[in-house]
């Protein structure tokens, strides 16, 4: 019997974490540190949007064990078994711990401060974190499918989130496979190389980090718009992420082998127009808003 323990969340209810990863992981300084992270850098215009990234952390673990559920079940139902390297318990596992993870390297001051772990050389600002990353993953596979460009980069804290991740909690990352395929979910990386097995994974990589829905994402535009009172569309995640799929789309570009890719039911499509436009929202009102932006200025200025 897996022990856990609940914790209340003012969104969520109870959220429940297995109690293993609350002494080993939450409970640390690494971990309680993000309880002093702002989450936004929002309350010079929102004087209540106070909450942390401690709380953001436990709630994306949360939204992230109702997808990953919903993925392997619809996995085990359409017997696909193009993991088998790998089990889905070992994938869904090192996916949850990314969630959980995947801003403990957050800076003080949050985004604001985060341009700190770059080097000073314009031309390749990333390559001292990208190759610190690379030495901690050990893997040539990782470091070939590494951007090349800065603008194609993850951003700075989930580069450090991923080393931070795998030296401080190396007990969870004890195989190679666990090291990449846990930097991957918080980077963004997707394995380049085009096979079954890798199109499956990078499934789950997209389920954490996406350009369109990711359930980082959905947290954070959940808890902002609750934390700062600003009147966005609600958000049913619970419908949207049960929805979620996995199709082989190998035949629409006539590839031979399987290549699967997320997708949604047809009934989570209302879900998916109010996420996109809660995000628009808060980027335009909230986060270009000229107090903020000002903000940020002063407080990088004077760093």
């Amino acid at each position: 019997m897996n022990l856990i323990k609940r914790m209340k969340d003012p969104i969520y209810g109870y959220i429940n974490i297995p109690a293993n990863y609350v002494k080993n992981i939450v409970d640390t300084v690494e971990f309680q540190r993000l309880r002093r992270i702002v989450q936004t850098s929002y309350s010079p215009l929102y004087a209540s949007s106070v909450h942390n990234r401690f709380v953001h952390s436990l709630g994306v673990f949360h939204l992230g064990e109702i997808a990953s559920n919903a993925i392997i079940d619809n996995i085990k139902h359409k017997g696909i078994s193009s993991i088998a390297s790998n089990s889905i318990e070992e994938v869904r596992d090192v996916f949850q711990l990314a969630c959980l993870l995947h801003d403990v390297g957050h800076t003080p001051f949050s985004h604001t401060g985060e341009k700190f772990y770059l080097s000073n050389f314009p031309q390749n600002s990333y390559a001292d974190i990208h190759k610190r990353l690379c030495d901690v993953v050990n893997s040539e596979e990782f470091a070939n499918d590494i951007p090349k460009s800065d603008s194609k980069a993850a951003a700075p804290h989930e580069i450090m989130s991923a080393i931070i991740g795998i030296t401080s909690f190396g007990e969870y990352f004890q195989t190679h496979f666990r090291k990449e395929f846990f930097a991957r979910c918080v980077t963004g990386y997707k394995y380049e190389v085009s096979t079954p097995e890798y199109s499956v994974l990078n499934c789950f990589i997209s389920l954490l980090n996406s350009k369109v829905i990711d359930v980082d994402r959905l947290d954070y535009l959940i808890r902002d718009a609750f934390f700062t009172g600003f009147d966005t569309i609600i958000i049913d995640y619970e419908r949207l992420l049960t929805s979620l799929t996995i199709v082989d789309i190998s035949n629409e570009d006539h590839e031979k082998t399987s290549q699967y890719e997320i997708a949604y039911q047809k009934n989570a499509i209302s879900v998916i127009e109010n996420v996109v436009y809660a995000h628009d929202a808060e980027r335009k009102w909230i986060q270009n808003h000229p107090i903020v932006l000002y903000d940020i200025y002063i407080v990088q200025h004077i760093m």
